[in-house]
């Protein structure tokens, strides 16, 4: 018997772990100390040809734990089912639930020369907990004077791998997206914070604006364009838990009066960039492939801008992306828009 792994990158690609051969079928082959911390998903391949003597053999499989030292688990939890033909066009099928192993096929031998067994088992191991979550993106403040205000910061992010979940009833908040603002006497919102399992991924800062202070969050907001300093981060990177990491970065500054133009917001990849006098690109999501098996970016900073009605874009929904400044060199009301709502994603192998 042969044991591989398949690597990401494509079908063939493979890297083989260990072999073993035996001749007595009373007895066990083994394969310990499998490198599962690296290594998820296995390929066993199999074959078993009895001698002329032999009749009535079962197949079967046990998980082991311990490595080397180990032990089988033949506790009762395995389940499988097969079906088989015999002789004269017969059939049937097995199934058991909560066994004390796994069974690959019905009785080999008896006739050696047809009563073999061959063929490959994919292997792919338990570990829950995988996922992350993010919190709500800030919204954008209004604009009816003459000025700019900075980019919605983005939701922090939380990813957490190789989590252990015992069975239990578990508590999923997921953040709102900060609530737009359509008048200058209204501040931009913070988006809601996202909590699972203990964890919680920070809502971003609401758009900064006249006020005269700094907007932080998840990641910071943008500054305004009274040369407002981009906002802070607050969201926990969880450095002292394995497997667990926040994310947050800063706003970026707000240019001066009365053309400056203002900051984006910090993403969960980067830092919000600093007014340029025009658009200014959001600080950098962060992606990951938990959700749908393709990389998908989150928790982006809403964009810094300078100009006249320029009207803020809203955040996209399930992502925690910061909504993106507005601006007017002509006094009308221009509206902020929302920021994105959070996601809490959890994915576990069966």
């Amino acid at each position: 018997m042969h044991c591989w792994f398949e690597r990401t990158g494509g079908f063939g690609n493979f890297v083989k772990l260990q072999e073993a051969t035996g001749s007595d079928l009373g007895a066990s082959l083994i394969f310990d100390n499998l490198d599962t911390s690296t290594y998820r998903a296995f390929k066993l391949y199999f074959a078993l040809l009895p001698n002329s003597t032999a009749d009535g053999y079962y197949a079967y499989l046990r998980f082991r734990t311990g490595g080397a030292s180990g032990s089988d688990d033949s506790t009762s939890h395995y389940s499988y089912t097969y079906s088989y033909g015999y002789q004269n066009d017969g059939n049937s099928t097995i199934a058991r639930i909560d066994n004390t192993f796994g069974g690959l096929t019905h009785t080999v031998g008896g006739q050696a020369a047809v009563e073999g067994m061959r063929g490959v088992l994919d292997i792919v191991l338990c570990r829950s907990g995988d996922g992350f979550n993010t919190g709500g993106g800030g919204s954008a403040g209004a604009e009816g004077q003459h000025g700019s205000t900075g980019g919605g910061g983005a939701g922090g992010l939380v990813e957490a791998t190789s989590q252990t979940l015992t069975a239990g009833n578990y508590t999923i908040v997921v953040g709102a997206g900060g609530a737009k603002s359509t008048n200058v006497s209204a501040p931009a919102s913070n988006g809601g914070n996202s909590t699972f399992n203990g964890f919680t991924a920070t809502g971003g800062a609401g758009g900064g604006d006249y006020e005269g202070g700094t907007r932080n969050g998840g990641s910071g907001a943008g500054g305004s364009e009274d040369g407002e300093s981009g906002g802070g981060t607050t969201q926990d990177t969880y450095s002292g838990t394995t497997n667990v990491t926040g994310y947050g970065n800063v706003g970026g500054n707000g240019g001066s009066y009365p053309s400056g133009g203002s900051g984006s917001g910090g993403g969960a990849g980067g830092a919000g960039g600093t007014a340029n006098g025009g658009t200014v690109t959001g600080g950098a999501g962060r992606a990951n492939s938990f959700r749908t098996g393709s990389n998908v970016t989150y928790s982006t900073g809403g964009v810094g801008v300078s100009g006249d009605n320029i009207v803020g874009v809203a955040g996209s929904p399930n992502t925690g992306d910061g909504a993106g400044g507005v601006s007017t060199s002509s006094g009308n009301n221009t509206a902020g828009e929302d920021g994105g709502s959070g996601i809490v994603v959890i994915r576990y192998a069966l």
